[in-house]
């Protein structure tokens, strides 16, 4: 089971306790995954979770209520395949926070861009195969992109 109609922002108070504490495992994530009318998916820490449990998770909440995605230290578990899954299956996501992305290319970026036009926020932190390419990519949200952030990533460095 689930949390129910508990308070977002108690809901989202617990996850963080949970993710501080480095215990947002599988077995727990279905409770702040919840289908229905979920807006925001806020995990601080994903470090404990595999791709298959991330695309579970994404696959319960996508859909045109999704506006706002934040996922931390979510190397292992957030691939270029998995961003186009979340991205095609939630048009009014506005806001895309991945922190740690080892596995996510320019490709991914791109595809997130593509599919989500009218992206807002968009922040990748630490994603260690970005190139040039993903900042050209980024180049065409021009008129709907408010902030950027891509702190710690190792591979733009001053020369691009």
């Amino acid at each position: 089971g689930g949390l129910g109609d508990i308070d977002p922002e108690l809901k989202a108070r617990l996850c963080r306790e949970l993710c501080g504490r480095r215990k947002l495992t599988s077995e727990i994530l279905p409770m702040f995954t919840e289908e229905g009318e979920t807006a925001v998916l806020d995990l601080p820490d994903c470090s404990f979770l595999s791709e298959g449990d991330l695309s579970a998770a994404l696959k319960r909440i996508m859909g045109s209520n999704l506006e706002r995605v934040r996922l931390g230290f979510c190397g292992r578990g957030m691939s270029d395949g998995l961003i186009e899954e979340m991205c095609s299956g939630s048009h009014n996501l506005h806001s895309l926070s991945l922190g740690g992305c080892y596995r996510v290319t320019d490709k991914g970026v791109a595809t997130a861009v593509r599919l989500l036009p009218s992206l807002r926020v968009l922040e990748l932190s630490s994603c260690e195969r970005l190139s040039g390419e993903a900042v050209k990519s980024i180049v065409s949200l021009k008129g709907s992109l408010r902030s950027l952030s891509l702190a710690n990533c190792s591979q733009l460095g001053d020369s691009e």
